[in-house]
């Protein structure tokens, strides 16, 4: 990990103990351009419902689904193609843009250009469901429960 990134921010509430959210589940998120792009764009694209997806793209969020992605890791090396994920979510730190990848086996939140706009840079956005059940950690809505 990047030793200037900070804990990486909390969208989850305080006091209960997990929340559905729905994500991206595949083991790539989708192209949507480059941070920048995606933070500063202006449009109605990423909301669902009156609600800004981009808020919950966040290392919290593709953490859990790092955690429940099965066989396929997102954003790994050892897929065909390789791809990492920005965190719009997130604010730049010294004018660099967090992202997530797998590398070797391991997972790393780094930083990098927030105008890199090649297709390998990947946005997951994400809902939280309200009124969801009841549990522990965060859980993408595929059938599958972090504990």
């Amino acid at each position: 990990m990047d030793k200037r990134l900070p804990a990486g921010k909390t969208v989850t509430k305080p006091g209960i103990d997990w929340t559905l959210v729905a994500t991206i589940t595949s083991a790539a998120g989708i192209f949507l351009g480059s941070y920048n792009d995606v933070r500063t764009d202006s449009s109605t694209l990423y909301t669902v419902d009156g609600i800004d997806t981009r808020k919950l793209m966040v290392r919290q969020i593709w953490g859990a689904r790092v955690l429940r992605s099965g066989n396929e890791l997102p954003d790994s090396d050892a897929r065909a193609s390789w791809t990492f994920t920005v965190f719009p979510g997130e604010e730049q730190i010294e004018g660099s843009a967090p992202s997530g990848t797998i590398l070797f086996g391991r997972v790393r939140f780094r930083l990098g250009r927030s105008d890199c706009g090649i297709s390998v840079v990947r946005v997951c956005p994400a809902i939280v469901i309200e009124g969801g059940p009841t549990g522990r950690g965060i859980s993408t809505v595929y059938g599958h429960n972090v504990r």
